[in-house]
């Protein structure tokens, strides 16, 4: 296949052993827009500038910076941008990326069901946020109960707070969602006033049968479940039907695991599942420590 302006190849005779083909020709296409480097002939005969890798928006290719020197914002909106609410997984390579601008509902950058956020291992894959709120947030605001999309989830990455100077702000935080999945997450240094490293936040429904491995150090509150879906009318903030394996470490005055009912009389669950939970509670060496391995309470008076 050729386009105009290429070398054609007409009327050449092909031979082997036993067989000749002759007069082998390849017709040109004809086809809009400027063929370069960065783009590719797309099925329509349009030369396209969007990614070879439809579904699959790659940081990198939109100028991010993975030896963390400048921020990477404006290529992960890209990103996001580019998967243009459809489902899809925003790619980030090996390196350390520093981000201010988070994927969270605030910033008017949720992410839906079927999108990802994925990284080349929590090894690999480091990013340094300084942003408010969560640096993704994953939730289904219009749930259907008649059957609700999976999410996409989050998967090979470490995500880092200590830099940051926000209070209230978190790693991931998700919710309303079925199947959500986190696999290979280490999250830590969300360790001022109100910040949590991994927040489950039920506000309309509930989030069942999820898969979630994750190691969470050194946060305010490590890892939170709460249900605030009274205000929507709805009794139960549900985080059923799911297997949690979570690893943290504490230092004096943080908690490593919280459940929280919440306003307007809506209660949390997480019944029919499992939760493997291990750490490590550092103890103080002077003065008081109100760190709490557990918690359970209700309109954050646990």
């Amino acid at each position: 296949v050729t386009t105009s302006g290429t070398q054609s190849l007409t009327n050449k005779t092909i031979s082997g052993s036993s067989n000749i083909l002759t007069n082998i020709g390849i017709a040109a296409i004809s086809a809009t827009g400027t063929p370069s480097s960065s783009t590719y002939l797309r099925g329509d005969g349009a030369w396209a500038t969007n990614r070879i890798t439809d579904g699959v928006q790659i940081v990198d290719s939109f100028g991010a910076d993975p030896t963390g020197e400048t921020f990477s914002d404006t290529a992960l909106i890209a990103a996001y941008e580019a998967l243009e609410g459809n489902d899809g997984v925003i790619s980030f390579g090996i390196g350390r990326y520093k981000i201010s601008a988070g994927l969270n509902e605030a910033a008017s950058r949720l992410l839906k069901p079927g999108q990802a956020v994925v990284g080349q291992g929590s090894a690999l894959t480091v990013i340094d946020y300084r942003g408010p709120g969560a640096f993704l947030e994953f939730r289904n605001k219009t749930f259907d109960t008649t059957g609700t999309k999976p999410a996409g989830g989050a998967h090979g990455m470490t995500i880092l707070g200590w830099i940051s100077g926000e209070e209230d702000s978190c790693g991931i935080r998700y919710g309303d969602v079925w199947r959500m999945r986190i696999s290979d997450v280490e999250i830590s240094g969300f360790n001022r006033a109100g910040c949590k490293g991994l927040w489950g936040d039920n506000q309309y429904r509930w989030s069942e049968r999820a898969h979630i491995e994750c190691v969470v150090n050194q946060c305010t509150e490590c890892f939170v479940f709460e249900s605030n879906t009274g205000d929507q009318g709805f009794p139960s903030g549900s985080f059923d039907y799911s297997q949690y394996w979570l690893s943290f470490v504490v230092q004096p005055n943080q908690h490593a695991f919280v459940m929280r009912s919440g306003t307007a009389g809506s209660k949390v669950t997480m019944n029919g599942g499992s939760i493997t939970l291990t750490g490590n509670c550092q103890l103080a060496s002077s003065g008081t420590n109100n760190g709490v391995m557990f918690r359970v309470g209700k309109d954050n008076a646990d």
